[in-house]
């Protein structure tokens, strides 16, 4: 299992609260339940 790094809170067009994190170097959008939802923009 990786660490998530979290760094900001950011949110959606839609204005959904998503978690970016760094995951292995990588950084990825988690959505609330921590599932992975696509690389940052």
């Amino acid at each position: 299992m990786y660490t998530v790094t979290v760094y900001e809170d950011v949110r959606l067009a839609n204005d959904q609260p998503v978690w970016v994190g760094i995951i292995p170097g990588r950084a990825k959008c988690l959505d609330e339940a921590g599932s992975l939802i696509g690389p940052a923009s």
